[in-house]
């Protein structure tokens, strides 16, 4: 309908990972716009067309100042939005954005398993599970990457609220179930081959070899 618009609340850029996925396959059904990070605090806030007719990026500051927030409540209102799908990555540096839209459809899309037992432990963690956890307590809906992370938000922050679990496709199960469909050949013509999706660690791929002792390049 034409009264709506979702919001995409992202840190990354519009191009990289599944929220460029996410935020065309909206765009075919109503307009978009995409906040991305563009600087810190007291970056100016910027409107830029994409080549897709419905998706409109919003660049801003890391911080957003109550002149921010104002001036993207003017963006809406502009648009004729009242109740816009708010949805949302970053769930940081959005959250003065997010608490003046108190009318808004609020999703928290769970990409990452800051509470799953045995992640790798970073400092920033805590700060960001502190977020999390007063996100979901305002949240409408959650969408989590892999029944795991799903199951960790819900015990560890004790949301209760709607949710489903939406793969990704680049998922160990979803090429497995693909491949299963293909019969491989072993006639020693062929070298064999990996298929990796995804960012490799640093340190792995330095001591990557291959069958022939070779170091991967």
């Amino acid at each position: 309908p034409s009264s709506s618009l979702v919001l995409f609340l992202a840190s990354s850029d519009f191009y990289k990972r599944q929220r460029f996925h996410y935020a065309t396959r909206f765009s075919d059904l109503v307009p978009v716009l995409f906040f991305q990070h563009r600087g810190q605090s007291g970056f100016p806030i910027g409107v830029e067309a994409t080549e897709f007719d419905n998706i409109d990026l919003v660049n801003v500051g890391y911080e957003l100042s109550v002149q921010d927030v104002r001036e993207i409540k003017r963006l809406i209102s502009q648009r004729g939005i009242k109740r816009p799908l708010v949805w949302i990555y970053d769930p940081v540096n959005y959250s003065p954005l997010i608490q003046s839209l108190p009318g808004a459809f609020r999703v928290f899309h769970a990409t990452e398993g800051y509470f799953l037992e045995g992640e790798s432990w970073n400092s920033s963690y805590d700060y960001v599970r502190i977020h999390i956890g007063r996100l979901l307590g305002s949240v409408d809906f959650l969408v989590a990457c892999s029944q795991g992370v799903a199951d960790s938000y819900l015990s560890s922050c004790g949301y209760t609220g709607p949710y489903i679990v939406s793969e990704n496709g680049c998922d160990a199960e979803y090429l497995i179930r693909l491949a299963s469909c293909y019969v491989p050949v072993h006639d020693g013509s062929v070298s064999p081959v990996a298929l990796f999706q995804g960012g490799i660690n640093p340190v792995f791929y330095k001591n990557l070899t291959l069958p022939t002792g070779d170091q991967v390049k």
